[in-house]
């Protein structure tokens, strides 16, 4: 494969199947290509914490070379939200319907009130995560939450963090 970039004849030219072998190419150039990389600063502090960032990033591409990614947290958290939904009509406290019984109420409980506190507070993240980066969160989550062919498109626009 490396024969593409030595001099002469490129074979990757000539034998048809330019895309393929030149795509090879780049891959092997790339994998095992070396990289300077040089940080500068105006102080000796400045200069050691950014030093200790360039390494932090390198360590977490490597990681994520070797390893790969998976969904971020605002994502995961969104689907545990719907899984609320779920359990929320099962939650029963005996004490609670003698209350409410008593008290003639709606027949909707704390238990079910704490069980939307919760299902709000764990799609927040994504929420957030959409406005920080100039999308309308609501709509993001909407999508996110009913349709599973987004993950791959926010995958594709997203930042990857260590």
């Amino acid at each position: 494969m490396l024969e593409c970039w030595k001099g002469g004849p490129w074979p990757c030219f000539e034998s048809g199947a330019y895309k393929g072998y030149l795509h090879d190419c780049w891959i092997a150039k790339l994998s095992g290509g070396v990289a300077v990389i040089q940080v500068g600063a105006q102080t000796e502090t400045e200069l050691k914490e950014k030093k200790l960032r360039v390494e932090d990033a390198l360590n977490a591409t490597k990681a994520a070379v070797e390893e790969g990614i998976v969904v971020g947290g605002g994502c995961t958290l969104l689907r545990l939200a719907s899984k609320v939904d779920a359990i929320k009509d099962t939650l029963d406290n005996d004490e609670e319907k003698i209350y409410l019984v008593c008290s003639r109420l709606e027949p909707y409980g704390k238990l079910q009130v704490g069980a939307d506190i919760v299902k709000r507070a764990l799609s927040y993240p994504l929420k957030l995560i959409a406005k920080n980066a100039g999308v309308n969160g609501i709509v993001m989550t909407g999508h996110a939450y009913y349709h599973h062919s987004t993950k791959d498109k926010v995958m594709l626009a997203t930042t990857l963090k260590p």
